[in-house]
Parts: structure tokens; C-alpha cells; sequence
């Protein structure tokens, strides 16, 4: 069950599950005892969801339930998961079923073309500014696609999109 706590004029609302942990804070409590039900739920019922409750899912959502996940993974590994919400910023706050394979196609192509900075510091102007080798992306692509994978080991019925962007860039 979610904790809230009233820590001076916010509600602080804390989940902890095996693997899954979340926290927010709110200005009221009927939001915050909201939030927290529907974050518990969320997690609770993954295997018997129907498809329009499935539909709920976030990419940002699905993003933090894969880290959560990940306590026998490298922090390399587990900070490559976490840059997806950098790279897919504008998927964040969409339902991971409306996610199409022709804008994520899209996507792919943008980033190739999309100028990077490595090395250096972006204040100072230090570093090489180029663009991203195609199997960094394509290596980014595949990091997402196990986002999906763990949705379907959750039960969610869901083809992974990320994947065959990936496959369709391999066999171009």
C-alpha cells in the first residue's frame, strides 16, 4: 500500500514493492491518494489487464518499471535505460500502444542526422561535435526494445515496435 506523508504544505506519497519503487508529491491529498492507488494498480494487476486499462501505459512508465527491474544489471547497463528518456523525450508522456513503427522509424532517422557532442563540456564549448555512428542509435533502438520485452514478460500484449525498427535497418 502507498504511504503519504504531509511534510509541510505537500503530500509525499511513497510505493515500495519488490523491484518497484516509486515516489511524488502533491499539493492535496485526494491527487495524492489517487496517484498512489493508480501506481500500485498499475504494477498489481499488469497480468490482468484488459486492453483499453493496458492502453494506460506510459513509455515513461514502462521506462522506470524496466529500471526497477534491473537490480542484477551493471549501472552502465542501467544508465543506458535511463538515457532512453533523453533520446525518446517526446514518446514520454504517450501510451506505449499509440507508438507507431513508422515514428519511430522517423526517430531513427532524425537521430542519424542529428548533430552530438562527445567528449567535453557543453557550458564551456569543449568536445567534438559530430554526428552519432548508426550503431549507437541502432544500440539505443535495442535498449528500448527491451523496454517492450519486459511489457510482454508482464503479460501486456504488445508487438515491440523498437525491435523492428532495428530489424529494418539491419536488413536495409
Amino acid at each position: 500500500m502507498a504511504s503519504i506523508r504531509k511534510i509541510k504544505d505537500r503530500y509525499h506519497v511513497q510505493i515500495r514493492k519488490p523491484g518497484f519503487k516509486r515516489a511524488c508529491s502533491f499539493s492535496d491529498l485526494e491527487t495524492a491518494t489517487a496517484w498512489g492507488k493508480y501506481k500500485e494498480d498499475l504494477f498489481d494487476n499488469m497480468k490482468a489487464f484488459d486492453a483499453p486499462e493496458q492502453k494506460l501505459i506510459l513509455l515513461n512508465d514502462a521506462i522506470d518499471m524496466k529500471i526497477d527491474s534491473m537490480n542484477d544489471h551493471s549501472e552502465r547497463t542501467i544508465q543506458d535505460v535511463r538515457s532512453l528518456k533523453q533520446t525518446f523525450s517526446c514518446f514520454l508522456d504517450r501510451d506505449i500502444y499509440s507508438i507507431t513503427f513508422n515514428e519511430l522509424y522517423g526517430c531513427f532517422l532524425d537521430l542519424l542526422v542529428t548533430d552530438i557532442q562527445k567528449g567535453g563540456d557543453i557550458k564551456s564549448g569543449t568536445g567534438i561535435i559530430k554526428k552519432p555512428e548508426k550503431i549507437t542509435v541502432i544500440r539505443k533502438f535495442r535498449y528500448l526494445g527491451t523496454v517492450y520485452g519486459f511489457l510482454k514478460e508482464k503479460g501486456i500484449n504488445i508487438e515491440n515496435v523498437a525491435l523492428q525498427v532495428v530489424k529494418r535497418i539491419e536488413n536495409a
